[in-house]
Formats: structure tokens, sequence, C-alpha cells
């Protein structure tokens, strides 16, 4: 990568709300083991620190928009 290239990098991932389980679990209106196990399945995109779930808000909004696409497409929520 070029030094413009990290530099836009730097601020796109300063720029990158990170979530805990509480927060995701709120947004999502579902509860704080809901949120684990679906991190935990995959299905939820997540990393952790030590041990404790993260979650990217732009995951959580993809995660989101799957449901809704999912959900019109006739399949399982």
């Amino acid at each position: 990568m070029s030094i413009d290239e990290w530099r836009d990098y730097g601020i796109y991932m300063a720029s990158e709300e990170i979530l805990e389980v509480k927060e995701v679990a709120r947004i999502l209106k579902v509860s704080t083991r809901t949120v684990i196990r679906l991190a935990e399945r995959g299905e939820l995109t997540a990393f952790k620190i030590g041990d404790l779930w993260r979650f990217r808000r732009s995951d959580v909004d993809d995660y989101i928009r799957q449901q809704i696409q999912r959900r019109q497409q006739g399949g399982r929520s």
C-alpha cells in the first residue's frame, strides 16, 4: 500500500464505530446471549479482545440488511 492508501485506511478505521455485546443487543432488540450465539455461529461478524466480543457497526448494519433481504425473499429469519 502507498502512504496515501495507509492514511486513508487509518482514517476509515478511526471512524469505524466498535460496539459491545450489550449495544448490539439493544440495536437488534434481542438478549445479549442471542448476540453472542450469532457471533459464535459466524452469523454476525465479530471479533474478540481477550474474552470480550466486539462488533463493527458496519457489520451489524450488514447483518440487519441481510435479514431484511431474507425476509423479503421468503427465507427464514
